[in-house]
């Protein structure tokens, strides 16, 4: 059976460094209990909105 996972997790810019580390902590224990593969998306506010 196939099945994703996905969190949104709010972090600080100024924190962002330490949820980096966290994530990648978190990701191993994943991979452990089975996780094939983890992907980390962070939202740059800097950026333009564009449509789909």
């Amino acid at each position: 059976m196939s099945y994703f996972d996905c969190y949104l997790v709010p972090s600080p810019t100024a924190k962002l460094d330490a949820y980096k580390l966290f994530s990648q902590r978190m990701a191993k224990v994943y991979r452990e209990y089975g996780a094939l593969r983890v992907i980390d998306c962070i939202l740059d506010p800097e950026a333009t909105p564009r449509r789909s």
